[in-house]
């Protein structure tokens, strides 16, 4: 009897512990060491993206029109200026050119690139980033679930 009361508290202790473990995991990660202390908003071009293969960036791609109240490329400036995390920016035009645009089809979109993947992104067809694009803090709250915005 003792031996299945002690039985039976180990494997709560163990259920518990995996739940617990499960619910708390933090999915998010840190970008490559040099977008970090680096509150510019870099220029590239297609081919630079090549290069960076295996780095965690965000990546903006814009057209020359935008029909947001406020530019959204004013509000991600701001953003890096604000945190202190280079954003990587490209034309669309040079942009079609990746082979991030089999999955983003649309500009304006920040992406956040990990190891030549697009972990997330905003739709710039979606209602339900506008606000991303509009306001610092709605932004950071987006950029906040997927990565560490300090190292």
């Amino acid at each position: 009897m003792k031996n299945k009361i002690i039985t039976a508290i180990i494997f709560i202790v163990i259920v518990v512990v995996t739940v617990y473990v499960v619910i708390t995991k933090d999915d998010r990660f840190y970008l490559s060491d040099e977008y970090y202390n680096n509150s510019s908003f870099s220029e590239i071009n297609s081919e630079q993206i090549d290069a960076l293969s295996n780095k965690k960036y965000l990546l903006y791609t814009y057209n020359n029109y935008c029909s947001f109240e406020v530019p959204c490329d004013k509000i991600f400036q701001k953003f890096s200026s604000d945190y202190n995390i280079e954003i990587l920016s490209i034309s669309y035009e040079q942009f079609k050119e990746t082979q991030f645009y089999k999955i983003v089809k649309y500009a304006p979109s920040v992406m956040i690139i990990s190891n030549n993947k697009v972990v997330a992104y905003l739709d710039a067809e979606n209602d339900n980033d506008v606000e991303k694009y509009q306001n610092v803090d709605a932004f950071k709250g987006w950029l906040e679930k997927y990565i560490f915005l300090e190292k």
